[in-house]
């Protein structure tokens, strides 16, 4: 009866846990909600879309809803835990299934993920929640701009932007690595 009721009520709170709770666990990270208090605020996420079921009325999509309900628990979360730094590249590090690799590939990984952090760190905010959106989440460009409120030119000039930026990073890395190589080799 509960669930019938949610449902009739705008949003079946159950339904867009299972097919979007991953989505919000991720995005309550790249926020940066502390790792040990995700699952919390996770949960939080979804207290608020159980409050606030009636509320929704379908104009945005439930994954836009759910994101700026993510982005406002996400920063009630970072002002509790003021004293934690969170570090993009430690959190994907260790939410890679890595399974058998062996040291080498887990070292790959690693160095890759503090190469997007350290990339990340320096893109304005709204280039990075572009880029996290569509390149690290996979979102298609009319979906983001749905959900930051942004014009779709604005979005894909933005994520344009960005991947061009995040290019440029990746040459200049590469170089650096083949004049570390020659100087060493």
């Amino acid at each position: 009866m509960g669930r019938e009721r949610a449902r009739l009520a705008g949003v079946d709170v159950a339904e867009a846990y299972r097919q979007h709770g991953p989505f919000v666990w991720r995005a309550l990270l790249r926020f940066g909600v502390p790792p040990n208090t995700l699952d919390d605020a996770t949960q939080d996420v979804f207290l608020v879309v159980y409050r606030r079921r009636r509320d929704y009325d379908g104009r945005r999509s439930l994954r836009a809803w759910l994101y700026g309900i993510a982005r406002n628990v996400a920063q009630k979360h970072r002002a509790r835990h003021p004293h934690e730094v969170v570090a993009l590249a430690e959190d994907l590090a260790s939410s890679t299934e890595l399974g058998n690799s062996c040291p080498h590939e887990h070292a790959v990984t690693r160095e890759a993920a503090d190469f997007v952090d350290r990339f990340l760190g320096k893109l304005d905010k709204d280039k990075r929640e572009i880029f996290v959106l569509g390149v690290i989440e996979g979102l298609y460009v009319a979906e983001i701009a749905e959900l930051l409120s942004l014009n779709i030119n604005t979005a894909y000039s933005r994520l344009r932007s960005a991947r061009k930026e995040f290019t440029s990073a990746l040459y200049r890395h590469a170089a650096r690595d083949r004049m570390l190589t020659k100087r060493n080799g």
